[in-house]
């Protein structure tokens, strides 16, 4: 399970971001050759830690931004105050506040995208899971009908059909008996009434 997610954003400020992510197996589940392979979710714990840790670098860089953003903002004020808001320096200071929101815009996309991975990687993870189970459960299964003999079974299955029938039969006898049993006791309650 390797994934690959690599954003550059480059700004003409002063910020220059690239987020190299690679997901792949924790590296301490071979240590000295003694460990076995990880499951998937162990796995899937270690690739969502590195995203979040991305997710956090992200949220750290738009801070980072936001601050900017208000003293560019203060700047274009006082820049606008001072000059009547008709100099140049106040136009290039408002283009570098758009580009600033554009790249603020760019990262909060990128973490919405490091979400979805994130998800995506669980979801991977529960699959694996339960295909593991069902390939457990499929060996489990293939070694009772592997101890069961089908002829064998058959044969138990009609025996005890026939005790079924027989046990049925018993108690229809039994029932008929109890019912001719208590209709005679009914007609000498009759009679006695009379």
């Amino acid at each position: 399970l390797t994934l690959t997610l690599t954003l550059t954003l480059t700004l003409t400020l002063t910020l220059s971001l690239t987020l190299t992510l690679t997901l792949t197996p924790p590296a301490m589940s071979n240590f000295l050759g003694f460990g076995k392979k990880p499951t998937a979710r162990e796995t899937a714990r270690e690739n969502k830690k590195e995203l979040k840790r991305s997710e956090r670098e992200i949220n750290r860089e738009i801070s980072a931004l936001d601050r900017q953003e208000r003293q560019l903002i203060a700047d274009i004020k006082r820049s606008a105050s001072q000059n009547g808001g008709n100099d140049r320096g106040t136009r290039a200071l408002a283009k570098q506040l758009v580009q600033l929101r554009s790249t603020k815009e760019r990262l909060t996309l990128a973490k919405v995208q490091i979400g979805s991975s994130a998800m995506q990687v669980q979801a991977m993870a529960a699959q694996a899971t339960m295909a593991e189970s069902i390939g457990k459960t499929a060996a489990v299964m293939k070694k009772v009908n592997a101890q069961t003999k089908a002829a064998a079974t058959a044969e138990t299955m009609q025996e005890f059909l026939r005790q079924q029938e027989l046990a049925n039969v018993r108690e229809e006898l039994v029932n008929d008996a109890l019912a001719d049993a208590f209709d005679e006791d009914g007609l000498e309650e009759e009679s006695d009434v009379l």
